[in-house]
Parts: structure tokens; C-alpha cells; sequence
């Protein structure tokens, strides 16, 4: 026949139960692991914006190849975001594509040639780049901080 075992027997052996936290437990957040991939993709996409205001400056054509790089990396960015949980991630990502059609519209809509096209778009170029640095750098900043609060005082 079947035996009943003690309540607590069955408990330790179950290796699905869930952990015991008494009232100083430390509760950690998974937001504070380091995320491969987020970071580097962050980085990638303030690389690829600066080089593509760069060869604005110099080139507005280049634009054309730039353009949809930065469009591609802030896609794969934002997707990363979203499999990991990080807003500030999913934000900078949908910004580079947002931002690429906004000047794609700007262009055709205002029937723009390159030599109309050059001084505004570049403007629009560091305009965008400037708040993009800051929010990569804040986000990386915080990123350490709480890479610091996890791993404790040393």
C-alpha cells in the first residue's frame, strides 16, 4: 500500500518548491544582470549614427547607405530590448528607424534634391545624435550602478 510521509520530508525533496525567504531576505532584480547584447548593440547604434553625421556632413548622398545600417541596427536594438525586458533599450532602438523615415518623408515630401537636402538634414543628424549619446550614456551608467548594487561592497 501506499505510505503517507511526513509533510516535511516531501517538502525538502520536492525540487520545484518554491525558495523559503524569511523577513531579511534581499530581493535582487533581474534588471540589474548584465545583458550581452543590449550594451553592445547600444553602442553599435551611437557608432553608426555618429559615422552616419559624419559622412552627412561630407556627403549628404551617403545617406543612402547610413540610413537604413542605422534603421537595421536600432531594429535589432529594439528587439533585443524587448526579449530582455529594457525600456531604455526598446526607446534608443525604435528611435533610429523612426527617425530614418521621418527624414526619408522629410526628403521626398519636400522634393529635396541633395543640395537642398544637405544643411537640414545634417542638422537633423546631430540634432538626433545629441539626445541619442546622452540617453546611451545614462543607460550605461545605470546599467553599472546596478551591476555595482549586485555584486555588493567588495
Amino acid at each position: 500500500m501506499w505510505q503517507q510521509r511526513s509533510t516535511n520530508a516531501a517538502m525538502d525533496d520536492n525540487p520545484y518548491r518554491p525558495p523559503e525567504t524569511g523577513p531579511d531576505a534581499t530581493v535582487v532584480s533581474a534588471a540589474g544582470n548584465r545583458v550581452p547584447g543590449t550594451s553592445l548593440l547600444a553602442a553599435l547604434q551611437v557608432f553608426v549614427a555618429f559615422v552616419g553625421t559624419g559622412f552627412a556632413f561630407w556627403e549628404i548622398e551617403s545617406i543612402l547607405g547610413s540610413g537604413p545600417l542605422l534603421a537595421v541596427v536600432g531594429g535589432l536594438h529594439a528587439i533585443a530590448g524587448h526579449r530582455r525586458g529594457r525600456l531604455s533599450a526598446i526607446l534608443m532602438g525604435y528611435s533610429a528607424p523612426v527617425f530614418c523615415i521621418a527624414i526619408f518623408l522629410l526628403i521626398n515630401l519636400k522634393e529635396w534634391g541633395p543640395d537642398a537636402a544637405q544643411d537640414p538634414v545634417s542638422a537633423l543628424a546631430v540634432a538626433y545624435l545629441i539626445p541619442l549619446v546622452v540617453a546611451w550614456l545614462a543607460s550605461e551608467r545605470q546599467r553599472s550602478r546596478l551591476r555595482d548594487e549586485i555584486k555588493g561592497p567588495a
